[in-house]
């Protein structure tokens, strides 16, 4: 059974929807799972080690004061709707 609905990272103040192919996601469900995994685990990681993250930021062009309060306001999330989550356990 393919997902239903594309996974959806939660910002504080709006969501917003990664979109894939729908071609990609009845074949490869378990593939886009853990891409999206990874990128939460990166992220959470960045959370926990802010000072790291901020350094990553500045290296990669970001203003220092910028980038700790966007990484301290965002929080982000993986998730699926129920009947996703039944459809990935059959």
């Amino acid at each position: 059974m393919p997902i239903t609905k594309p996974p959806i990272l939660i910002h504080p103040k709006e969501a917003t929807v990664i979109v894939a192919k729908s071609a990609l996601l009845e074949s490869k469900p378990n593939v886009v799972k853990k891409v999206l995994e990874a990128f939460n685990a990166s992220w959470n990681y960045g959370l926990s080690h802010l000072d790291d993250a901020v350094d990553w930021a500045v290296k990669a062009g970001a203003r220092a004061d910028v980038a700790r309060e966007l990484l301290r306001l965002c929080k982000c999330r993986y998730a699926l709707s129920d009947q996703d989550k039944e459809a990935q356990d059959t």
